[in-house]
């Protein structure tokens, strides 16, 4: 498959430039690149940068700025899934997905929204699952905080839900 449209030994005046890119702008992982031509050494050099997945939606791949994409040979199967609806919400737990610490998004099995304003995720605290009502994206350092002391103490061991939507007054079941 020859995306750029350039065939060997042809003219380096031919070859457009913004052409090329506008065919590599269409693949969805591609997340920038760039062409030149060496006119010296008879070449054009394309640079591609990929886009990171953080997460899945669908059967999508999800890149930090919400940007929905699809790689070859099944790859992101470990990322946490999103399950959200429409634009905003996939953005509201991106936004969330960053802030959260990497010792929790280690664990991370997914994030349900319901719209903007309410979300719950699922971590899979070594043998148990847990789920966690985290509602907006509002205080996300406190509910943090208070997730890690509900979590470290040793009456916690077994529990599986964790309201914390109200930081100050949190739930554990």
């Amino acid at each position: 498959m020859n995306v750029a449209d350039i065939k060997k030994g042809e003219k380096l005046a031919r070859i457009e430039t913004r052409v090329v890119l506008n065919s590599l702008s269409r693949i969805s992982w591609v997340d920038h690149s760039r062409v030149s031509r060496d006119w010296v050494h008879q070449k054009v050099t394309i640079q591609v940068w990929p886009r990171v997945p953080v997460a899945r939606h669908g059967v999508n791949l999800v890149d930090i700025s919400g940007v929905e994409f699809a790689l070859p040979n099944n790859a992101g199967a470990n990322l946490p899934v999103l399950n959200a609806r429409g634009s905003e919400a996939l953005k509201f737990a991106i936004v969330l997905l960053s802030q959260l610490p990497a010792p929790m998004t280690a664990q991370l099995q997914s994030i349900t929204t319901s719209g903007t304003t309410s979300a719950t995720l699922l971590l899979l605290n070594g043998k148990n699952s847990l789920q966690i009502i985290w509602g907006d994206e509002s205080d996300t350092a406190l509910k943090v905080q208070v997730y890690q002391a509900l979590l470290a103490l040793p009456e916690n061991a077994k529990i599986s839900l964790m309201d914390v939507s109200a930081p100050h007054a949190p739930i554990v079941k």
